[in-house]
């Protein structure tokens, strides 16, 4: 009888994050201490987040933590690159700004769930789609229905459709 060695659990393995809310602020204050003040419980204390401003330090999260580059995430957030660079520490994003980087942190989160893992979401949010007439859904995200889009794309995946 021949048997296996154990594999050993590798704790940054597990998902020890279990709300959305926690997910979103671990992917945009990882490193920070800003967090604390920038608590997604509830939709309230988002509402409120979004409408005073995230601080820069959500882009360098986003930036950091997916393979969103800089000029797509300008893109996303309908400001030049050379704007996006110009944000110092301090500045906070304008409401409009905040929307989109919440949405685009909550969309990422989402594929993470749906596709399994951070590698292969970043991989589909890069590869042209024929449901998006050949765009990538990274594309898609610089308007409020070009997220719809993409959320129903990944419900399309998550329920065994084809997408």
């Amino acid at each position: 009888m021949i048997t296996k060695e154990p594999t050993p659990l590798n704790i940054k393995d597990l998902d020890l994050v279990s709300t959305q809310g926690s997910k979103i602020s671990m992917l945009l204050f990882s490193k920070g201490k800003k967090s604390s003040s920038f608590k997604f419980d509830n939709e309230f204390h988002i509402i409120n987040c979004i409408r005073a401003g995230l601080p820069k330090q959500a882009i360098h999260g986003i930036l950091d933590n997916t393979a969103i580059s800089r000029t797509q995430l300008a893109a996303i957030l309908h400001i030049s690159t050379r704007q996006l660079n110009r944000y110092t520490d301090e500045d906070l994003l304008s409401a409009e700004q905040s929307n989109f980087l919440y949405e685009l942190s909550r969309l990422y989160v989402r594929a993470t769930d749906v596709l399994g893992n951070k590698a292969t979401a970043d991989t589909w949010l890069h590869r042209q789609n024929t449901a998006l007439n050949d765009k990538t859904p990274i594309e898609m995200l610089d308007t409020i229905e070009g997220f719809r889009m993409i959320y129903d794309l990944l419900s399309q995946i998550e329920y065994g459709f084809f997408s």
